[in-house]
């Protein structure tokens, strides 16, 4: 096991910590990876977000994901009769084999996330070149994680941080007058045209100091932040 694997997985588990303190403000995470040990042991991390997981399927009908008329309910009773989706249930989505979701549903995914400021899990489980998750829902989730390299023996827990009253800590966190201009120049750099994903880097850098139990975002912070949403870009 080499210390790069290790840093992979625990760059991986680190934004579930930071999805955990905000998961409105960084949207959600792209997980590839397909069926296996190292999947399963990061989606049983990824299960103690705030809302319990909940999979969804590219092929579930519009009116089972968002709600609308039950034609055989308003047939039988003679009245108008609307379902609620299971979207709009106390839920953290997770959108099983995003690569196959055709783009009229992505781009109900993509108004709903921006409507709601919802979270969205999406397991992209990609096995042909060029198979991907859908761009417009990757641009909206602050993360994307691939597992592929990661070995059975990497993915073990590890002493992840706990820092008492970091949810309280993160809206008072400070921010230096340069941070925003430092995240925009490397995402520049990196030849990201996306302009969600500075800001998604700015929220996961303050996260990252609450985290971390400083009160103010660092150059480590911006580091992090910059490794962890702008690199994968």
């Amino acid at each position: 096991m080499t210390r790069e694997d290790q840093s992979a997985w625990r760059d991986a588990l680190r934004t579930i910590d930071l999805l955990k303190l905000d998961s409105v403000g960084l949207g959600g995470i792209t997980v590839r990876a397909r069926a296996g040990p190292v999947r399963d042991a990061f989606l049983e991390a990824l299960g103690r977000l705030k809302a319990p997981l909940f999979r969804i399927h590219p092929a579930m009908s519009r009116e089972a994901l968002f709600g609308g008329l039950d034609l055989t309910a308003t047939l039988s009773s003679g009245r108008l009769i609307e379902t609620a989706g299971c979207l709009a249930a106390d839920i953290t989505p997770m959108l099983c084999m995003a690569e196959r979701c055709p783009p009229d549903r992505a781009s109900e995914l993509a108004a709903w996330l921006d409507d709601t400021r919802g979270t969205l899990v999406m397991l992209d489980e990609a096995a042909e070149p060029g198979e991907m998750a859908p761009r417009a829902l990757q641009d909206r989730l602050a993360f994307f994680v691939s597992l592929d390299p990661i070995g059975r023996l990497e993915a073990a827990p590890y002493a992840r941080p706990g820092v008492k009253d970091a949810h309280l800590r993160l809206k008072d966190v400070k921010t230096p007058k340069n941070a925003s201009a430092t995240l925009v120049s490397i995402a520049a750099r990196l030849g990201i045209d996306s302009l969600r994903a500075p800001l998604f880097a700015l929220r996961a850098a303050r996260a990252n100091a609450a985290l971390e139990g400083r009160d103010r975002v660092s150059d480590d912070d911006l580091e992090t932040a910059a490794r962890l949403v702008l690199a994968p870009r």
